[in-house]
């Protein structure tokens, strides 16, 4: 007879958060997606210089304009999106600490110029899409990982990334 296979599978590490969503607003979820709905974005809202990881009241929004909103956070499964007007025009943004991403969208970021700096060391790990706007400035030497399960596409509109990147996609791929 075959041997038995179990699988010793964790459903719930030690470093996963809590669920906060109920059934009916994961059913809503599901429900967006399979109509082909917008999934919400969170919107870049600071007007100066900023730290991506800024505590209350935060530098994000959950509308493009909209009011600085603590918990509009951009998480790995969001997309964080920097509009044209915001931050004003030669302003730098930090990513100032070993984040986890969903897509990073700067494509609207062209005749109004901004920096994104990533730090000198640890990493970045970008779960969605990179998209870059000809506006846009990368500085800084860590390493930005490009981990997700699906395609990820990296859109550099003819800037040159100072950052290492590591293509580590277990089951996806990256152009």
């Amino acid at each position: 007879s075959a041997p038995s296979i179990r699988l010793n599978i964790d459903t719930n590490p030690d470093y996963q958060r809590p669920s906060v969503w109920s059934i009916s607003q994961k059913q809503l979820l599901i429900d967006t997606i399979l109509r082909g709905y917008d999934i919400p974005k969170v919107y870049w809202r600071q007007t100066g210089a900023g730290n991506w990881g800024t505590a209350a009241p935060g530098y994000w929004s959950f509308t493009n304009g909209g009011g600085f909103n603590q918990g509009a956070f951009p998480l790995a499964q969001d997309t964080a999106v920097f509009p044209a007007s915001f931050p004003n025009t030669g302003n730098t943004i930090t990513i100032n600490a070993n984040y986890n991403i969903g897509t990073i969208d700067m494509s609207l970021r062209t005749a109004n110029t901004m920096t994104l700096a990533t730090g000198s060391s640890g990493s970045i790990n970008v779960y969605g899409n990179w998209i870059n706007g000809t506006g846009v400035t990368l500085t800084g030497g860590n390493t930005i990982r490009f981990a997700g399960r699906g395609s990820q596409t990296i859109t550099s509109a003819g800037k040159t990334f100072t950052q290492i990147l590591d293509i580590s996609t277990p089951s996806g791929s990256v152009t």
